[in-house]
């Protein structure tokens, strides 16, 4: 961390803690300068700039693959920390400036014992609609929003959202038989879902957010939350485009 070269401020300390809890993530984004490559690639992304201080540049990730016990090669990456809902970090996320193949893009680690990792869960309000994502980045550009990192999605959700108003969103690929299973299985479990219109051909979120900007996207959300038979009757449509 480039901030324990500077001289030791007691009242510094506590903070400090709670940002390296078990490992160094790096430098975190918003205190980087604006021409930085992990600056301009979080903006190509166009995420919005008061979430860049959810991302951390971390020069050598085999550092951090050894805090979790893992060997692999010295390689600068972007890091998205992973809190359970009191705040703790639990788990990381790395992911690769090269465009590699999808087990090399992202790196996901977790901490002994920790069998699902909730990104943002720590910040959400359950009193409200919570929306989850396919991944951490797809959720910034949504207020309210989780997202379980991962494939196999869990029927058990967190303590912290259970009795909460839940919407899935998922990735908007027809022809991706996973998802259309998960999807089905989620509509016959009785969960409010969003199914993309089928003028929509971005594969998610982020895509989307590109090409028509994030109040369209939001609206795209909103609109096309279903559940029931009303589900099923758009899910049959949707999964034949």
């Amino acid at each position: 961390n480039f901030r324990e070269k500077e001289p030791a401020k007691p009242v510094e300390q506590p903070k400090q803690q709670t940002e390296s809890l078990f490992t160094d993530l790096g430098v975190r984004l918003d205190r980087l300068n604006a021409d930085h490559k992990a600056v301009k690639y979080v903006e190509s992304r166009q995420i919005p700039k008061e979430k860049f201080s959810s991302f951390y540049y971390c020069s050598d990730f085999s550092r951090i693959l050894q805090s979790f016990g893992r060997e692999g090669q010295k390689e600068d990456r972007l890091v998205i920390p992973f809190y359970d809902e009191a705040g703790e970090l639990v788990g990381v996320q790395g992911r690769s400036f090269q465009e590699c193949k999808d087990s090399l893009r992202y790196i996901t680690l977790k901490r002994e014992g920790c069998e699902s990792l909730w990104y943002n869960l720590d910040k959400i309000n359950p009193r409200e609609t919570v929306f989850v994502t396919e991944g951490p980045i797809d959720s910034m550009f949504i207020p309210n929003a989780v997202a379980m990192q991962g494939a196999k999605w869990i029927d058990e959700l967190p303590e912290k959202i259970r009795k909460s108003n839940v919407v899935f969103i998922f990735d908007n690929e027809p022809r991706n038989q996973e998802v259309v299973n998960i999807i089905g299985k989620y509509i016959d479990a009785g969960r409010n879902v969003v199914i993309w219109p089928e003028d929509i051909n971005k594969k998610d979120i982020n895509d989307i957010v590109k090409v028509y900007g994030i109040p369209t996207m939001l609206k795209l959300v909103i609109n096309n939350v279903y559940s029931g038979l009303k589900a099923k009757m758009r899910y049959t449509y949707w999964k034949r485009v």
